[in-house]
């Protein structure tokens, strides 16, 4: 019993309410070694999708957006391109995905051009995850 006792003491107290929320529109990983990108979309703050993909697929989607992309993401179908507000200086990036169900994000060139940055700093520099 004494074993127990002094276990008890030692282990840290859970919040058991703690969630940690998505804080940014995208969390990309670029994965050197295995030549794969993951990029998940914040939907909401506690929710996001996951899309995988070779690296080569993304690097094409991400460096031609503004002319129409359409190819895939491992398994998925994906659409990306400029699209018309009601004003026609208004405009957004649409991103189509279709596998066993279908989803559309909606994102500004702004936004967009900041994937583009975050993907080519972590191609030509180290990250915490590269081996």
């Amino acid at each position: 019993m004494a074993l127990v006792g002094q276990w008890n003491r030692a282990r840290t107290i859970m919040n058991k309410d703690y969630n940690k929320p998505f804080t940014d529109l995208f969390k990309l990983y670029l994965f050197k070694h295995r030549e794969r990108v993951k990029l998940t979309v914040m939907v909401h703050d506690t929710y996001g999708i996951t899309y995988l993909w070779d690296q080569d697929q993304f690097e094409e989607m991400i460096t031609t957006w503004k002319d129409e992309w359409t190819g895939k993401a491992r398994g998925t179908d994906i659409f990306v391109g400029p699209k018309k507000g009601t004003d026609p200086k208004d405009r957004f990036v649409r991103f189509s995905s279709s596998a066993q169900f279908g989803c559309e994000h909606r994102f500004t060139y702004n936004q967009m051009e900041e994937l583009h940055k975050e993907y080519f700093y972590q191609k030509s520099n180290k990250m915490p995850w590269d081996k």
